[in-house]
């Protein structure tokens, strides 16, 4: 093969040859068909072990030179066995082989496999609906027609972009591939190129910098496999049930694979370190145990956390309407970019711009989800909480007498019966003996008592109740 790719240039119409070149020299090296006896553990040691205990066992079964063989070829399959199932525990690998790894878990576990279902939906039918889920009808780009976006950036991070790539980057980019996957219209797999030989890499490496370099690639990397699945859970009968994936070429993969390499560093390096929105190693999850974890500390060193939550409620509404009335917005008059997908819509053309203010406007919503609490509602607007902007009564109190105020309307804080819940503490009894719940704090006979119409007020009742709670919760 390689021999073969030494007289090819290495650019994207030369692509073709590449893959006949691959194909060819795995047709004729990578072994095919089942062996017919397999004794796992078996090696040239216990090989030669095997057939003498086969030899001796045929002259004398009962003799002892055939069970000390016996016991020594046992020892060994036993010693391979072991040592086979520690390098599979030890390479376990979620990035390179996460279908292996899943299958091993599911063996551990015990798991039980379920067979496919067979369905009588037919593969035009599924085929149908994933077409009328996918692009929609529109006129085609005219020929020649090209829109081109430049980056911005200073002279130093394009050059970066545009420089070559090196062979570390390739092996780099290579180690990130995850194998067992399907191959794409290439009928090219992942284990084929990792087993390629230094004039192979050199030559793809080659090519990769040549598609970098003139801005094309190989016409065979712009198609795919359009492949559907059964949605877990759905009846796979109904064609909605299925969603398509879409199966690349790998060796464009690759190459995707070495792009990201280099942008990845630029753009992390303009973003700040909260946003957690489409980046590696972070999610929403991940700033929730950050929040709890900064108020946690707080607690622990006796101080209070202020915590600003935006309501995003008419978010787009406001921005469509700066959008259409404001010239120095980013998308005033903008033109809307050819839709890929029939499912999904740009907020320009699902959100109507407001006929009042912001203030408005997010009230009226705050009314209709109010509306639909029922009885919780009832109860908060009896404690003087109200669906508005206005800050709650009492917030002319000091900030511990406020915050109590505020915790005994909602029925939520630190009291023992929380704190047991959360287990903090090991028992529910308040000083009185009884369980010592939100309500309760309102009518321990131990402490001022107060009802929810003081706390709408709230009264002299309601701020000494919260006046003897404030430390507490």
């Amino acid at each position: 093969m390689e021999r073969a790719l030494l007289d090819v240039e290495p650019t994207p119409d030369n692509y073709t040859m590449f893959i006949q070149a691959v194909k060819k020299t795995a047709c004729a090296c990578i072994p095919r068909g089942c062996r017919k006896e397999y004794i796992a553990g078996l090696t040239e040691e216990s090989l030669q072990l095997l057939e003498s205990y086969e030899t001796e066992f045929g002259n004398d079964p009962f003799s002892d030179t055939t069970s000390e063989l016996g016991d020594a070829l046992t020892e060994s399959l036993g010693r391979e066995r072991r040592k086979a199932w520690q390098d599979l525990i030890e390479n376990i690998n979620m990035t390179q082989n996460s279908k292996k790894a899943w299958s091993t878990i599911r063996k551990l576990n015990g798991d039980k496999i379920t067979p496919p279902s067979v369905s009588d939906i037919t593969p035009n039918q599924v085929g149908s609906q994933l077409v009328a889920n996918g692009r929609r009808a529109e006129t085609r780009r005219a020929k020649g027609e090209h829109h081109s976006t430049v980056i911005p950036g200073n002279q130093q991070n394009m050059s970066i972009l545009t420089k070559p790539f090196t062979s570390e980057e390739f092996e780099a980019g290579l180690n990130t591939m995850k194998l067992g996957k399907a191959a794409g219209p290439d009928d090219i797999l992942t284990e084929m190129i990792t087993h390629l030989g230094p004039v192979a890499k050199q030559w793809s490496l080659n090519m990769y910098n040549t598609c970098l370099l003139t801005q094309r690639i190989p016409s065979i990397w712009r198609k795919a496999i359009i492949t559907a699945l059964l949605k877990p859970g759905k009846d796979p009968n109904l064609s909605k049930s299925y969603r398509p994936i879409s199966l690349l070429c790998t060796t464009y993969k690759l190459f995707e694979r070495l792009l990201l390499s280099r942008l990845s560093p630029q753009i992390d390096a303009e973003l700040i370190k909260d946003q957690a929105g489409f980046r590696s190693g972070k999610s929403c999850t991940g700033q929730l145990l950050n929040l709890t974890q900064h108020i946690e500390d707080g607690y622990q060193k006796k101080l209070i956390t202020g915590t600003a939550f935006v309501d995003l409620t008419v978010i787009t509404k406001a921005e469509r309407t700066k959008q259409a009335i404001d010239n120095r917005h980013l998308l005033h008059e903008h033109s809307a970019v050819r839709k890929r997908l029939g499912s999904r819509s740009s907020f320009l053309d699902t959100s109507e711009t407001l006929e009042t203010t912001p203030t408005d406007a997010r009230t009226t919503e705050w009314q209709k989800q109010w509306n639909s609490l029922g009885s919780q509602a009832a109860q908060w607007k009896e404690r003087g909480i109200t669906p508005d902007e206005c800050l709650a009564t009492g917030h002319d109190q000091p900030w511990a007498v406020w915050k109590t105020l505020n915790r005994l309307r909602v029925g939520e804080g630190r009291c023992k019966a929380s704190m047991k819940k959360w287990n903090i503490t090991t028992s529910d009894a308040c000083a009185c003996g009884e369980p010592q719940t939100m309500e309760h704090l309102m009518n321990c006979t131990q402490a001022p008592q107060c009802t929810g119409d003081d706390l709408a007020e709230p009264t002299a009742a309601a701020l000494a109740c919260a006046n003897h709670w404030k430390d507490e919760i």
